[in-house]
């Protein structure tokens, strides 16, 4: 990825798997498919008019697909990233911010930003069973989030003492090793190796 970076790559890389991921969706059952976009993608004035192509000639039904982006993306794009997200609610996709609460600006975030899902960012799950400051903290979010009809998501939950104290807090959905081991869902079948997806199926407690 660094060499991705370097060449302003990310933004071919991030269509490349916008259309695996319909193809993976015209196969598969997925009832929601997370779909990660870079800050490449988040400020191109171009991806709304692609994606819609895209989207009509894979003959995917709208709603399979949420695009995330991550909260340090949205604090330096905010403006941009509002649109983006406006653009894609009104062709029917969902929008997340993920990696949430580890930022300098997250309350601005979550104020200002229209979202289906609010992800926690899995650093904070860490030490969440035994910090009270940090659960605090941790639940102030899940209430803000609640307050505008936002469903929130835990990353990286690695136990289930860490779940457990989630779902006391109110969270809405959990991901991590502890309910399923990361698999590839897509893979490059000209390639001898399959290649990582960053589209991770949505999960529930």
């Amino acid at each position: 990825m660094p060499a991705a970076i370097r060449g302003r790559m990310l933004r071919a890389i991030d269509r490349w798997v916008i259309g695996a991921t319909l193809a993976f969706c015209s196969t598969q059952p997925a009832d929601t498919v997370f779909v990660k976009l870079s800050n490449e993608s988040l400020i191109d004035k171009t991806l709304i008019d692609w994606l819609a192509k895209a989207v009509e000639s894979s003959g995917v039904a709208h709603g399979k697909l949420c695009f995330q982006v991550s909260e340090d993306d949205a604090a330096q794009f905010l403006t941009q990233t509002r649109a983006l997200a406006q653009q894609l609610t009104k062709q029917g996709h969902e929008f997340a911010i993920e990696h949430f609460g580890v930022g300098h600006d997250s309350a601005r975030v979550l104020a200002s930003t229209p979202m289906n899902y609010l992800k926690i960012d899995g650093s904070l799950m860490q030490s969440l069973s035994s910090d009270e400051a940090l659960r605090q903290r941790v639940r102030g979010y899940i209430e803000a989030a609640n307050k505008r009809g936002i469903a929130t998501i835990a990353e990286r939950v690695e136990d289930a003492n860490t779940m457990a104290v989630l779902f006391q807090l109110g969270v809405g959905y959990v991901q991590g090793h502890y309910l399923h081991e990361p698999e590839v869902v897509l893979a490059d079948t000209t390639a001898a190796a399959p290649l990582a997806s960053n589209a991770t199926a949505r999960q529930k407690p």
